[in-house]
């Protein structure tokens, strides 16, 4: 394989993946609304969120002993298919459940295989140290598809086509599960000694040592709960933004040109991932300045009233930048062994930052007001990164986590 058609496979993948998520994203809450109460909306994504955190280890597993490219197969699968179910059941709340359970764990599936997939790939052509830079280029192209997908929403909610959107979703969704049939390859870039083992044994051996693998290492464990609480932070404002710009009066149907905004932003952002890296001297203290950046940015939407729209694009950019920079650092390190493992342990402590954002914007925003709820995301953000700036004698220009633990 060749670095252009590593990219191009991957890209591609990403942007059937963005554009299959942005499609729905605007538009969800207001198309359960039709059927269902507000507090039945949360319990899905509850239920979601905790098949999520059930299945996050054991699919990862499935990835780093049996085959990443299956393990994404699963997912497309899952979720091409869940989408059609959502416009099949209509407001069949049970039959809802199950399908967003369902679709949790083929979440799952994706999460920690994906990313692992790549980086093998990468390591594979010795592109091991472009990583950072790389991730930044699939975020873009992510993000630059999300806003098509936004575009394609508006389009067909426009024309009382707010129930087809899943079908929609479920198509991209289904290309992308195609291009991975037809065109996935694995490619193994360790020697492989759980081969020989039995799979049964080979799976306890990675579920022990990928799962605890987060936990080892001071350092690793340090950055993975900074993202954490970044993502307690950011997710937070992600709940407020919509009732807290109707509450300062921006108009509803501006929501939308405001997330292709923000994607655009996002993307431009993404692809400057690895030359802001270097600039900024490592990943764990870009992440530390961006978190701070983020708080910023949080705390200004609730002082400008109607221009509140601006410093969330602004977060948009840091959206951007955050992923691919964190991707790059955590990647680089893990043994392709327990990879897609680790990465789904990871993923764990991001669902439980997903579950505590939505309790405390439902609590401070109810109790305290939208406006409160964002100065406490920005503080959560402030905590983010004070941990990714701890320890930083441990990083050097690129990033290490090897090194570190033994600190």
């Amino acid at each position: 394989m060749t670095l252009n058609k590593v990219l191009r496979f991957f890209k591609s993948i990403s942007a059937l993946q963005g554009m299959a998520g942005a499609i729905i994203s605007p538009y969800w809450i207001v198309y359960f609304s039709k059927h269902l109460t507000y507090s039945k909306i949360s319990i899905l994504v509850i239920v979601n969120y905790a098949a999520t955190l059930l299945f996050e280890i054991p699919t990862g597993i499935v990835a780093d002993v049996y085959s990443k490219k299956l393990s994404v197969i699963i997912s497309l699968a899952v979720v091409t298919l869940s989408s059609i179910g959502i416009y099949l059941v209509g407001d069949e709340y049970v039959y809802l459940l199950i399908i967003y359970a369902v679709r949790g764990i083929g979440a799952t599936f994706m999460s920690g295989a994906y990313s692992a997939w790549f980086t093998d790939s990468m390591i594979s052509i010795g592109e091991k140290e472009a990583l950072t830079e790389q991730w930044g280029r699939l975020a873009s192209v992510k993000q630059l598809a999300s806003a098509i997908g936004f575009v394609l929403g508006t389009g067909l909610a426009l024309v009382d086509l707010l129930d087809e959107i899943w079908l929609v979703s479920a198509l991209f969704s289904a290309v992308a599960l195609l291009l991975v049939l037809l065109r996935g390859i694995e490619v193994q870039v360790e020697r492989e000694t759980k081969a020989q083992k039995s799979k049964l044994r080979a799976y306890v051996e990675t579920l022990k040592e990928g799962s605890l693998y987060l936990f080892k290492d001071k350092i690793l464990f340090v950055v993975a709960l900074a993202s954490a609480v970044w993502y307690v932070g950011t997710g937070m404002v992600s709940l407020s933004w919509q009732p807290y710009f109707s509450e300062v009066g921006i108009v509803l149907g501006s929501f939308g040109v405001v997330l292709i905004f923000y994607v655009l932003v996002g993307s431009a952002a993404a692809r400057y991932a690895g030359n802001l890296t270097r600039l900024f001297g490592g990943e764990r203290r870009l992440m530390g300045l961006l978190a701070l950046v983020t708080a910023a940015l949080s705390f200004l939407i609730t002082t400008v009233g109607r221009l509140a729209w601006l410093p969330f694009v602004g977060i948009g950019g840091t959206e951007g930048l955050k992923m691919p920079v964190f991707q790059g650092y955590l990647n680089k390190e893990l043994p392709s062994t327990v990879r897609a493992t680790v990465l789904s342990s990871y993923s764990m402590f991001v669902s439980v930052a997903t579950i505590v954002s939505m309790a405390l914007f439902g609590f401070i925003g109810e109790r305290y007001g939208l406006g409160n709820a964002m100065k406490a995301a920005a503080i959560m953000l402030v905590a983010s990164a004070a941990l990714f700036f701890l320890n930083q004698e441990g990083q050097n220009g690129e990033g290490s986590i090897g090194t570190s633990s033994s600190k």
